[in-house]
């Protein structure tokens, strides 16, 4: 007894180190010597260095399509600004099962309370650590009637050498939720009348990890790994366009899935979302060009009208008719600035 006991303590005091320096290594600029990525796109250093000043890393450069590298073909970054929201989310259920029980309970789970509280980046990792650790011992850290999200949603403002404006819209989830749908995130910018979106000019992108099992007495026999993107380009369908507004989009979240004998659950995922505009008119008064970047999270299985939905500088950034902003968990908004 003393021995198991034993073996749980060193698991969960190594595990804990491996996250702590998982959670709270430094963010570095990857080295980029050229290479040709997973189209087929020759990347050479210069050219590498050249989109990593647009704010794509090596990773996303790696998955790049050709149609998005021609988007981003020949135009450089002159100034940007960056702000980020570390949010955590408490989803409380009414029947007490979360959704990953109602099938085993043969009741379909509802959220009755939402909680969402704006931390620090260090209360962020840290509680995050907290309950991935916990997650490690037997009981878990779900109580089956409630479950939480971790998510850092990222906006940023680009000033290119072409004379336009980006808005970039980003969200990294750190603890994947149980339910997801169709998510929606977007950008609006300030004194919209001196603006204009171009409609070509905007691309999404879904990233997703997951690790398959194949289940045999009670164990995993033969472990595995996938990876992959969901691509939305202009006229994908997913966009909410609004010309003199901003722009947003809505993305079908990536579920767990049974294949080749293996299920499969989902580990990472990352959404990415970017829309070039420029000015219509002269004589803009104001020193700074300023956006508003939002995300809404599905909490439910509702059909979304796509139509329904209106971009403002808010609140609510992203405006729903028809009551369906009961069906998301609360708006999160970010602000960023640059020079004109």
């Amino acid at each position: 007894m003393k021995k198991s006991k034993y073996l749980t303590l060193y698991f969960t005091f190594f595990s804990f180190l491996f996250l702590f320096f998982s959670f709270n290594k430094v963010e570095a600029a990857q080295e980029c010597e050229g290479f040709t990525n997973n189209y087929g796109i020759e990347i050479s250093k210069e050219e590498c260095n050249r989109l990593q000043g647009l704010g794509f890393s090596v990773e996303y450069i790696q998955d790049m399509t050709e149609e998005e590298y021609e988007l981003n073909k020949d135009i450089y970054a002159e100034d940007m600004s960056i702000e980020k929201k570390y949010i955590k989310t408490t989803y409380y259920y009414s029947n007490g099962n979360t959704p990953g029980d109602k099938v085993a309970n043969n009741s379909e789970s509802t959220v009755k309370v939402i909680k969402s509280e704006e931390l620090s980046e260090t209360e962020f990792y840290n509680q995050l650590l907290n309950e991935k650790v916990k997650e490690m011992q037997p009981l878990g850290t779900e109580t089956g009637h409630k479950e939480t999200s971790y998510k850092l949603f990222t906006v940023k403002i680009a000033k290119l050498s072409n004379g336009k404006y980006r808005a970039y819209t980003e969200l990294d989830w750190k603890k994947i939720p149980k339910t997801r749908e169709e998510d929606i995130m977007g950008a609006t910018f300030r004194y919209p009348n001196y603006f204009i979106v171009n409609h070509t000019e905007r691309f999404g992108r879904q990233s997703w990890g997951a690790k398959g099992c194949h289940l045999d007495y009670g164990g995993c026999v033969d472990s595995k790994e996938m990876y992959g993107n969901i691509y939305y380009d202009d006229d994908s369908g997913k966009w909410l366009n609004d010309s003199f507004a901003g722009n947003a989009i809505a993305m079908n979240l990536k579920n767990d899935f049974y294949r080749d004998n293996h299920y499969y659950r989902i580990t990472k995922l990352n959404l990415y979302s970017y829309f070039n505009f420029a000015f219509n008119r002269s004589g803009y008064p104001y020193y700074n060009v300023q956006i508003k970047g939002a995300y809404n999270h599905q909490i439910n299985s509702s059909p979304i009208n796509l139509s329904g939905v209106s971009i403002t500088w808010g609140p609510p950034v992203l405006d729903f008719s028809f009551n369906q902003d009961k069906n998301y968990d609360g708006e999160i908004t970010a602000q960023a600035y640059i020079k004109k």
